[in-house]
């Protein structure tokens, strides 16, 4: 079966004001900012206002009329963090951070994705990894 055949259409549900403050409630604050060096308080803050608010739902929403995402969101900053050990260069890992407008987007995204399967017993009962509370235990 091909998976357009399987998985069926999936509508879009744009993302309106109580969804944002949702979405910005979830965000992690005092972490590194993506390229644009905007951190999650910025966002926290802006959609206190009316004007602010209508503006970023209006990007948002256009993101995916427009089916193309701001060369910005292609973008990350990468940095190193240090695993617990000796400092030589394999004690540590990279992290790529992004842009907290992607951020919101994207988990806006997921849980569009994860409300279809979930709508249409697309996830069967014996899966675990990916899924949200799913974990695998030895």
């Amino acid at each position: 079966h091909r998976v357009e055949e399987r998985v069926g259409h999936m509508s879009y549900e744009g993302l309106d004001e109580s969804g944002m403050v949702r979405l910005t409630e979830k965000l992690k604050l005092k972490k590194a900012p993506g390229p644009d060096n905007l951190p999650g308080e910025v966002y926290k803050g802006l959609i206190k206002d009316e004007v602010c608010m209508g503006v970023m739902l209006d990007c948002l929403n256009g993101v995916i009329e427009a089916e193309e995402v701001p060369e910005s969101w292609t973008k990350s900053r990468t940095k190193m963090i240090k695993k617990i050990g000796k400092p030589t260069w394999r004690d540590f890992r990279p992290i790529a951070l992004t842009n907290v407008s992607y951020k919101i987007f994207m988990t806006h995204i997921r849980e569009q994705i994860e409300r279809h399967l979930r709508i249409n017993n697309l996830v069967r009962e014996n899966q675990i990894g990916f899924t949200e509370g799913g974990r695998i235990e030895f």
